[in-house]
C-alpha cells in the first residue's frame, strides 16, 4: 500500500465518523422534539407529566371496537345468507317453471300421437302380433311420461271441476250424481298439480 493509498484510507475512517456523530445528532434531537411535544399534549389535555392511559383502558377501547367490527360482521353474514336463501329460491321456482314450460311444449306435440296410440290399442285386433306391438308401444309411452313426472288424470266418476275438466257435453237425469264425470273423451294430463292438458269429458248435472 502506498503512502496516498493509507492517506486516502485514513480520511475515508474519518469521514466515516464524522457521519456516525451527525447521525447521532439529528437522532438526538429528533427525540428531544418529540419528548418536547408529547410534554406539551400533556399539558394541553390537562394531565401531569408522566401521567398516560392505562392499559385496562386501553384494552376496553380495543374490546369495545373490535365487538363493534364483530356486531357489523356477523349482520352483514345474515344479511348474506338471507339474500343466498332468496336466490336459492328464487332460482327453483324459475327451475320449476323452465321445467314446466319446456314439458308442456313437448307434450303439446306428443299427446295427439299418444291419443291415436290409444286409439288404436283399442280397436278390436285379431292379429295378436300387432296387438301385442302397440301395447309395447303404448307402455314405453306410458313409462317415458312417468320419467317426466306426467301423469293421466283420473277424471271419470271424478266430480267436475273446471280447472282439470273441459265439459263438451252435459246430460240430465237421475241415473249419475249431479255434476259427475260419466265419460272422458280425450284424457287429461297432469304434471305434479299443473295441468298439461285439460280431460275433454261428459257430465252429468
Amino acid at each position: 500500500m502506498t503512502a496516498n493509498d493509507k492517506d486516502n484510507m485514513e480520511n475515508i475512517e474519518e469521514t466515516k465518523e464524522e457521519i456516525k456523530e451527525e447521525i447521532k445528532e439529528e437522532a438526538a434531537e429528533e427525540i428531544n422534539e418529540a419528548a418536547d411535544e408529547a410534554t406539551a399534549g400533556e399539558a394541553e389535555t390537562g394531565d401531569a407529566p408522566g401521567e398516560s392511559v392505562s392499559e385496562a383502558e386501553l384494552h376496553a377501547a380495543e374490546t369495545a371496537k373490535l365487538n363493534e367490527e364483530i356486531a357489523a360482521l356477523k349482520d352483514a353474514h345474515l344479511r348474506l345468507m338471507a339474500e343466498f336463501d332468496n336466490f336459492k329460491k328464487r332460482t327453483a321456482r324459475e327451475k320449476e317453471a323452465l321445467l314446466f314450460d319446456a314439458t308442456l311444449i313437448c307434450m303439446n306435440k306428443f299427446l295427439p300421437v299418444l291419443d291415436n296410440l290409444i286409439r288404436a290399442k283399442d280397436t278390436p285386433c285379431s292379429d295378436e302380433a300387432y296387438k301385442s306391438g302397440v301395447d309395447m308401444v303404448f307402455k314405453s309411452f306410458n313409462e317415458a311420461l312417468e320419467r317426466m313426472n306426467v301423469k293421466k288424470m283420473d277424471a271419470l266418476n271424478a266430480p267436475f271441476d273446471p280447472n282439470f275438466h273441459n265439459a263438451v257435453m252435459h246430460v240430465e237425469g237421475d241415473e249419475y250424481p249431479e255434476n259427475t264425470v260419466i265419460e272422458v273423451f280425450q284424457e287429461g294430463y297432469v304434471m305434479g298439480e299443473r295441468v298439461i292438458r285439460p280431460a275433454m269429458v261428459k257430465v252429468a248435472n
